[in-house]
């Protein structure tokens, strides 16, 4: 589908000509300055841009003239968009680079025959595009699998319209329904397995909250990861979910990217987990299981955590409860301990699908290269304590070990929650943050 950047600083003007651009069937990426406007346009070559001329940082003509002076992005349309109607302020606009103009409020017929007029997909973006789409596409299958079979519930057909666009040339399959006791129905058949449930928070029949509940009753259906769909961010609504365990969200409304990182990162957390249960059972079942009450052990890369986790997870009287805890806390001291992967770095490799890539490419950084992580378990009659030490600057782990609703819409930063909601009695970070005591109480 026809990509559109929309550049505008005002939140709700944005939003709403977003989410009705949507509906039109346009894939909608966003900036809110100026100079993220170049940047984008650099970075994810749409098929044409819409501009305000009044932006914050740099305004519309300059960062109009910039996109126009590379020629990486010369070529790409630019509609300037201003609540100026005159005739001067549309010839500045033409003159920084603007193929076309309207004035706001917006009238949407109006806007799409204006877009309709110009945009163009020139050879160059549509390759670059194709290229963009096959980068997603793989995306789904390194991380997740083949065929992720998908529940959408959601009673505005024009969302449902858009998630289907958005994941149109992903490997995975779509099960669609405005219901919420149809939804339940189909949750509760073998026609499907599903991997990841996206459900709305008001539907008619059973509502969001209703069909988590039933589904966090079900053995069947427990350990399928949901995702709700919300409007501007409700913290109390995003609490609630997460209390009945719901821990991914999506704020309507959405770009492309942001669905498939959330679904992904879903997706991925529920098959490490499976994966996890499954090496747990190998590791019990050969010689490699840990027998001694007291030890200590070392590792360097992300790839020895199963083995690890798995190992140490024996030793516990709910191994299966403790496995996953565990093997995040032991994540957390390679990513953001020793190889100093910040939330809003891991945020980002998340979103671009650069993740693995940069985990390698710091193992091999001199400046990490070295570094590891020691980790110690001791038991007795009363509790278990694992005790994980890297060897990283360090971090302020005090807001992550509780859900945020205010970062449930990024794709992490639930894991240590998790593992102390979950999996240990208590979690206690010691000194600057890379020192770590997990204790389970017998």
């Amino acid at each position: 589908m026809p990509s559109i950047l929309l550049v505008e600083d005002n939140d709700n003007n944005r939003d709403m000509l977003m989410r009705r651009l949507q509906r039109k069937g346009f894939d909608i990426l966003t900036a809110i300055d100026g100079q993220q406007g170049v940047e984008k346009a650099q970075s994810d070559q749409p098929d044409l841009i819409l501009m305000d001329m009044g932006l914050p940082i740099l305004d519309g003509w300059e960062a109009t003239r910039q996109i126009k002076s590379n020629k990486n992005t010369m070529e790409i349309p630019i509609i300037g968009l201003s609540a100026h109607a005159m005739l001067a302020d549309r010839k500045k606009a033409i003159e920084a680079g603007c193929c076309d103009y309207d004035t706001k409020p917006v009238d949407l017929d109006r806007l799409i025959k204006i877009i309709s007029k110009n945009i163009t997909i020139n050879p160059s973006v549509q390759n670059q595009n194709n290229t963009a789409k096959k980068t997603d596409s793989s995306f789904k299958l390194n991380n997740c699998s083949n065929n992720v079979v998908m529940l959408v519930v959601d009673d505005d057909s024009a969302c449902l319209n858009l998630i289907s666009r958005f994941l149109e040339n992903e490997d995975c399959e779509i099960v669609l329904t405005r219901d919420g006791n149809e939804a339940w129905e189909l949750l509760r058949s073998n026609k499907y397995e599903f991997d990841v449930a996206i459900l709305d928070r008001k539907m008619p029949g059973l509502d969001g909250i209703q069909i988590l509940q039933k589904m966090k009753q079900s053995n069947k259906l427990s350990s399928i990861p949901v995702i709700f769909q919300t409007g501007l961010i409700n913290v109390d609504d995003i609490r609630d979910g997460m209390q009945e365990g719901a821990y991914y969200y999506l704020t309507k409304p959405y770009e492309r990217r942001s669905l498939i990182s959330i679904v992904e990162a879903a997706v991925s957390e529920s098959h490490r987990k499976k994966q996890l249960l499954l090496d747990m059972k190998n590791v019990s079942s050969s010689n490699s299981s840990i027998t001694s009450l007291n030890g200590h052990m070392v590792f360097h890369k992300v790839e020895e955590i199963p083995n690890i986790a798995c190992a140490l997870a024996n030793i516990c009287p709910d191994p299966e409860k403790i496995v996953s805890g565990l093997s995040e806390l032991l994540i957390n001291a390679v990513e953001h301990g020793n190889l100093e992967i910040s939330y809003y770095e891991k945020k980002n490799f998340l979103m671009e699908n650069t993740l693995l890539d940069e985990i390698q490419k710091r193992l091999q950084l001199d400046e990490f290269c070295e570094r590891k992580v020691n980790v110690f378990w001791e038991k007795d009659e009363q509790e278990i304590r694992f005790i994980i030490k890297d060897e990283g600057k360090g971090f302020s782990p005090n807001k992550y070990l509780e859900l945020d609703p205010n970062r449930a819409t990024d794709p992490h930063g639930r894991g240590i929650a998790m593992a102390k909601m979950l999996s240990f009695t208590d979690i206690e970070f010691l000194g600057c943050g890379n020192h770590v005591i997990a204790t389970i109480r017998i």
